[in-house]
Order: structure tokens, then C-alpha cells, then sequence
């Protein structure tokens, strides 16, 4: 027998196997992947899409009426544009807790505020307004008072 036939043959690799779907990260398409390039990637605005949790977190004058006056909120995003305010307050990482949609009037225009929280007191909502900036809600506004926001929209 020769050398060559007494050395070993190798066994075959056994077969890579696959992560299961769930645990799979999808693949993400690159613009090589594609002919022609996504508006993004040609350099041209294109809007961020409304994510269907922004209308779901949402609420408006209606559920907001119902809480107590004596209660607080924090504003977590003004403006005279609502797209951007509803786009700005469904960008957030908040805890727990409704975001309600107010439409008051400032200067004599519209002007929107999404305002998080039934806070029962003062130091809870200052609490949370903490929490929420040690999650990236950097802009975060300072307690409000329900009785007075609620007065505005009836005078609106």
C-alpha cells in the first residue's frame, strides 16, 4: 500500500446549521443589491413613515377630559405642526403611560402638545420626568397641571 492510501480521508464538514427564523436577523438589502437606488440613498427628503404604534399610543381630548384635574402631565413635544409633534412623541423610549394629542391655540394658531402621564402628584410626574430623560427624552418639559391644559382646549 502507498502512503497516499493509507492516510486518513478526511470526514465530511458536517452541514451549517441555521439559526431558526425568529433568531435570524433578516437581511438587510443594500443599494448593490438593487438597480436602482431607494430615494434615501439618492440623496433626495423623504419623509419617515407614521408607525402605526404612533396613532396606537395616541390619545386625544376626549380620553384626556377624563382625567383628574388635580393631576399632571409632562409635555414631551409642542408645535404648530402636527406630523411632527405626533412624530416626535412616537420617537420616544417612555415608561408606562398614555401620550395624549392637545390642540390648543397660541399666538391665534394651532399649536399642538403632546403631553405623557396621569401623574398623580407632583413628585411623581418630577420622578418620571427623570426616568424619561435617562432614556433619551432629552427634551422632556417640566409638570403640568391637567385643570389648567383642560381649560385651555374648553377656551380654544
Amino acid at each position: 500500500m502507498t502512503a497516499a492510501a493509507e492516510a486518513p480521508v478526511p470526514e465530511a464538514a458536517p452541514a451549517a446549521t441555521t439559526a431558526s427564523t425568529k433568531d435570524a436577523a433578516p437581511a438587510r438589502a443594500t443599494a448593490s443589491d438593487r438597480e436602482t437606488p431607494s430615494p434615501a440613498e439618492a440623496g433626495a427628503v423623504v419623509d419617515a413613515p407614521r408607525p402605526a404604534a404612533v396613532a396606537a399610543l395616541l390619545r386625544g381630548h376626549s380620553e384626556f377630559a377624563r382625567l383628574a384635574d388635580s393631576h399632571y402631565v409632562l409635555e414631551v413635544s409642542s408645535g404648530s405642526d402636527r406630523t411632527a409633534v405626533e412624530r416626535d412623541a412616537g420617537a420616544l423610549a417612555l415608561p408606562d403611560g398614555a401620550v395624549y394629542l392637545l390642540r390648543l391655540q397660541r399666538d391665534g394658531n394651532d399649536w399642538f402638545v403632546a403631553a405623557w402621564g396621569d401623574f398623580t402628584s407632583l413628585e411623581a410626574a418630577r420622578s418620571a420626568r427623570q426616568q424619561a430623560i435617562s432614556l433619551g427624552a432629552q427634551r422632556t418639559g417640566w409638570p403640568r397641571r391637567i385643570a389648567p391644559l383642560k381649560q385651555e382646549i374648553r377656551n380654544r
